[in-house]
């Protein structure tokens, strides 16, 4: 629904670490801000972990199922691009969560930025490349 902000979580297919992978990451990363640019979402939230995604954004335009498939298929051909050898970069569904109105993106923000010091692979957000938050 246009004006609804949703937290969306895609895997890699097989959960495979193809985001370990700096520039891989940096590739997919990219496309995030695209779709930003397109005026398609508003990002809050964007968290790229070796093996899957946590995206916080408002859906301004299209719906979200369109939007994610747009993601996910840029996404993947620009990582392919890079590492042809790659078949299928992202898993074929996604989970998603519509916030509340008494939800706060901040809040759920925090919690997904979180995610590498809680996966033990960042001592601090701060040493962890791949993310990015509207309010820092």
């Amino acid at each position: 629904m246009i004006g609804q902000t949703y937290h969306v979580t895609f895997a890699t297919s097989e959960r495979r670490r193809f985001f370990d992978d700096f520039r891989l990451a940096r590739a997919a990363m990219r496309v995030f801000g695209g779709i930003d640019f397109s005026g398609e979402t508003r990002t809050h939230t964007l968290m790229l972990m070796p093996d899957h995604m946590h995206w916080l954004f408002t859906l301004n335009a299209g719906t979200l199922s369109r939007t994610v498939a747009r993601a996910k298929t840029l996404s993947s051909r620009d990582v392919r691009v890079l590492c042809p050898e790659i078949e299928t970069v992202w898993q074929k569904d996604f989970y998603d969560h519509a916030l509340r109105s008494d939800e706060s993106f901040r809040v759920v923000g925090d919690y997904i930025v979180a995610n590498p010091v809680r996966a033990d692979i960042a001592e601090d957000i701060w040493a962890y490349p791949h993310w990015f938050a509207d309010w820092v």
